[in-house]
């Protein structure tokens, strides 16, 4: 479900696209990662040498998608949601209002991804996405029409891409998703967050982050962020706005617990059921609280300078 590349972060605010370096052969003269910092490779399709389609791999932004949506839908007005994660596959959500909303989100699959092995129930020929072919692909019972199904096609840097829909129902679902998927943007894109989280040791590798508009438990959004230091050892961090300090709205509104501290109307919780080790080496939970910067609630002064 999402991107394990880390990408050196411009200043400013607002989803940004990620520069990539000049091309494959010059990042061997760049200068090496600074201390502190997250990596994993970088990675650039099988047979590609365009730079343009290199997602560079650095520290800085925990939360970076390698496909964006173009073109919205009016019901698209809950907010976008991201999620990326070291598996090598990137999420993207579009969400209507309320519960039972349409909501479709872009996936762009790892490299590697095979269709044949993607666990499709039924694929069916669907026109072409920038003259690329394409699937309407459905999993287990879902059937044309049940409001649950997807668009699959080759992009030009050679991943596949997918467009998977809920509760989108009606004769404009599938006319809906042609639209969306002839606008989706290859690229990689860096995600504002609410926290900075400075000087963390090297081997706290960024393994899934998520921010989700609206947010499950009611908030207006929900950021989660985990770091693991090899397969057994982990941290897990939470952040979520805080409407109502004194209680009453989301249940976790009330005072701070255990593992938690809230700063400019921010509220970060520690969970570290497997990561003693980790929390040793930066002084322990505590420490790791004191350690990160909240941000606040203005978006307008999130940052994608998160880590190192």
């Amino acid at each position: 479900m999402a991107v394990g590349t880390f990408a050196v972060l411009p200043r400013g605010h607002g989803a940004t696209p990620v520069t990539p370096p000049p091309s494959p052969t010059a990042r061997a003269s760049q200068p090496s990662p600074t201390p502190g910092a997250s990596f994993s490779p970088g990675h650039l399709p099988a047979g590609d040498t365009d730079p343009n389609h290199y997602v560079p791999a650095t520290g800085g932004d925990p939360l970076v998608v390698e496909a964006t949506f173009g073109w919205q839908p009016d019901w698209a007005g809950a907010g976008l949601s991201y999620e990326a994660t070291s598996s090598g596959e990137s999420r993207t959500q579009l969400r209507g209002g309320g519960q039972n909303g349409p909501r479709i989100t872009l996936v762009l699959h790892a490299l590697g991804f095979d269709p044949a092995s993607g666990g499709y129930g039924r694929r069916d020929d669907a026109p072409p996405v920038d003259g690329r072919p394409a699937s309407w692909v459905y999993s287990g019972t879902q059937t044309p029409g049940a409001g649950a199904f997807g668009l699959l096609w080759r992009t030009e840097s050679g991943r596949w891409a997918e467009l998977q829909a809920d509760f989108l129902t009606g004769p404009d679902a599938q006319p809906t998703m042609e639209r969306v998927a002839a606008g989706v943007r290859v690229s990689a894109v860096q995600v504002p967050l609410p926290v900075r989280i400075p000087g963390l040791p090297a081997d706290f590798r960024p393994t899934y982050s998520a921010l989700t508009r609206p947010g499950p438990s009611a908030h207006a959004w929900e950021l989660d962020l985990s770091f693991d230091a090899d397969s057994t050892h982990s941290i897990a961090l939470s952040v979520r706005p805080i409407t109502s300090p004194a209680g009453g709205g989301s249940s976790s509104d009330g005072p701070d617990g255990p593992g938690c501290v809230t700063r400019q109307g921010v509220r970060v919780c520690v969970a570290a059921p497997h990561g003693d080790a980790m929390l040793a080496e930066v002084g322990g939970e505590s420490a790791l609280l004191e350690r990160i910067q909240l941000l606040g609630t203005d978006e307008t002064h999130w940052t994608k300078e998160v880590l190192g």
